[in-house]
């Protein structure tokens, strides 16, 4: 998969990563259909914020459930929604596009 990585202010490279992996039972990797930059990742990319190393972004999304852990019981695979906020709360797996808790996940398309 590909991802946008912040490795400092104004410098956004999109690379390949690795395919998250379902590691969790309450985990979800989710297809993704698109993807935003979040006003929070906006104070590192304008140099607000320090850039201590190289970061993935953009963890507000909306995709396809391709795969979920075997405690996840309020969605399946095959459901449109969004992440990073309700109905599934996104988890960061680094590289990924998944989760079921409640930290961002950073997320390519």
């Amino acid at each position: 998969m590909r991802g946008a990585v912040l490795y400092a202010p104004w410098d956004v490279r999109l690379e390949e990563r690795d395919d998250p992996k379902i590691t969790e039972p309450g985990d979800v990797i989710i297809r993704i259909s698109a993807t935003c930059v979040c006003g929070s990742d906006l104070w590192s990319y304008r140099g607000i914020n320090p850039v201590m190393q190289p970061t993935p972004i953009g963890h507000e999304y909306c995709g396809i459930v391709e795969e979920t852990g075997r405690e996840v019981r309020s969605i399946s695979p095959g459901q449109f929604g969004p992440g990073a906020g309700a109905p599934f709360p996104a988890r960061a797996h680094r590289p990924g596009v998944q989760g079921a808790r409640s930290t961002p996940a950073r997320c390519s398309t």
